[in-house]
């Protein structure tokens, strides 16, 4: 059974904590993300605390405690990473995990630093562009993704077996939302960010996609719901293509980069090796 241990900070505030990790020498720095290293906590805001150590004598990815009585997201790096990032000449994906420190640099606070590295490299990533945007690669996995699970709930929905209507429930209510929302801004190569950050920008740039989405994920009509998600899957993806149509042949790519002719002799060869007659 997974190892789980009462927090001994529950009742010590972030300044304590941050003050007695600083005094370990295994910790280089300490970055603060978030609505904290913004000074923009509310009752609901948590402690995002990036913590970076020295060396790694375990291997420590994420963790969740609880400081001053608030849940608390635990990251750590390692001062390599910080190194990495100063040494950088082209910029990295923020989903490899020095991105993600990229990402927290950007955003956070650096509130201890002990060999003013740190803030070196939260200079070098406010100073430069050091994450890179979404590829086309990206934009074509969310076509096919969302194609797919649309065309299956459509299927789904086509039967009259409660179990493939209960599946068509639980497909628009667990992958609708998460392939409409962060496939947005995939395919229009927006930068990753969290959730609050995601909705801000629409509520900002796109408030009319954002209410439809809340309508999608309210609406109790079976039927409508999937309305909504076909018409919400299309705005998704209008800058990469159209929805897929009934008696359609689409065929997967796994190449770092799609192009239409890949696209074209992978439809030739399919067809091809259905009627041989036509080579």
């Amino acid at each position: 059974m997974p190892k789980i241990s009462q927090s001994s900070t529950n009742q010590s505030t972030l300044d304590q904590v941050i003050t007695t990790l600083a005094q370990q020498t295994i910790v280089d720095g300490l970055i603060v993300v978030g609505s904290a290293g913004r000074k923009e906590m509310t009752p609901a805001s948590d402690y995002d605390l990036v913590l970076i150590l020295g060396e790694m004598p375990v291997p420590l990815h994420t963790g969740v405690t609880y400081i001053d009585g608030r849940f608390t997201d635990l990251v750590f790096h390692t001062s390599e990473q910080i190194e990495q990032i100063l040494a950088a000449t082209t910029p990295f994906d923020f989903w490899d995990w020095t991105g993600r420190l990229v990402g927290w640099l950007l955003e956070g606070q650096v509130c201890f630093d002990r060999y003013s590295r740190v803030g070196a490299a939260q200079a070098k990533a406010r100073n430069g562009t050091w994450l890179a945007s979404a590829d086309n690669q990206a934009a074509y996995g969310a076509w096919q993704r969302i194609n797919y699970n649309l065309a299956v709930v459509r299927r789904y929905l086509s039967s009259t077996d409660p179990n493939y209507l209960v599946a068509a429930d639980m497909r628009m209510a667990i992958y609708g939302p998460q392939d409409l929302f962060w496939n947005y801004f995939a395919v229009r190569g927006l930068p990753p960010a969290s959730e609050k950050q995601q909705i801000h920008y629409l509520q900002q740039h796109d408030p009319a996609f954002l209410a439809r989405f809340n309508r999608f994920l309210a609406e109790p009509n079976r039927s409508e719901k999937f309305r909504l998600y076909e018409e919400l899957a299309a705005e998704v993806l209008a800058p990469v293509g159209r929805l897929w149509q009934d008696g359609e042949t689409v065929l997967n790519l796994t190449a770092e980069v799609v192009t239409p002719a890949m696209e074209q002799q992978a439809l030739s060869l399919w067809e091809s090796l259905i009627h041989p007659q036509m080579l």
